[in-house]
């Protein structure tokens, strides 16, 4: 993680006179120094749940160090941050298709443009594209078949744009999800159940 954020600072001090784009993937180790070991160890019994603390507080801690040198640059007011997971938390695996894989926490972040809010609506991760490339006035080329939608308006306005469906199938295309704003669907191809 030291390494991925030393890189991060790198690029985001160099010098320059057109926007960016900065894709910073962390991938929290569960295995740590001690020096961020040693804040949990009276608080947190738990060997596996004291580590994932651990991890997490690293994270931050170096998502803080990427946010001081955007303001140090005088770059902060001119950058928008987005932060998620690529997956749920403990409550779902990787290939489930229940919202405890599917379901994550996100946050942009933008002080000059944002006012801070909470958005309950239905997005993915598949929307960023599209809406990066309005914020930087790009057209898309219409042959890529982009799933994902603009959904700055929802942001910035808080307007809805066009109803999202949403559709998963795991690895081994046995089962499948469709989920809408207010239902969701899954199917399982093995047994034709339904629920």
């Amino acid at each position: 993680m030291d390494l991925i954020t030393t890189e991060a600072l790198k690029f985001i001090r160099k010098q320059r006179d057109r926007p960016f784009f900065l894709y910073v993937p962390f991938c929290p180790p569960l295995l740590e120094e001690d020096r961020w070991i040693r804040q949990y160890r009276t608080t947190i019994d738990s060997p596996s749940r004291r580590m994932y603390a651990t991890s997490i507080t690293h994270m931050d801690h170096a998502v803080g160090r990427l946010i001081q040198a955007l303001e140090e640059s005088e770059q902060r007011d001119s950058t928008c941050v987005v932060f998620f997971s690529d997956n749920g938390p403990v409550r779902g695996w990787i290939g489930e298709l229940y919202d405890g894989c599917l379901r994550t926490q996100a946050f942009v972040n933008w002080p000059a443009v944002l006012t801070p809010g909470v958005i309950g609506h239905l997005t993915s991760v598949l929307d960023w594209f599209p809406t990066f490339a309005a914020l930087a006035d790009t057209s898309v080329d219409s042959t890529l078949r982009l799933e994902g939608r603009n959904i700055w308006p929802l942001l910035r306005l808080r307007k809805l744009p066009q109803p999202l469906n949403l559709y998963w199938r795991n690895y081994n295309g046995r089962r499948a999800a469709l989920r809408s704003a207010r239902s969701k669907l899954l199917v399982d191809r093995r047994t034709n159940d339904m629920e």
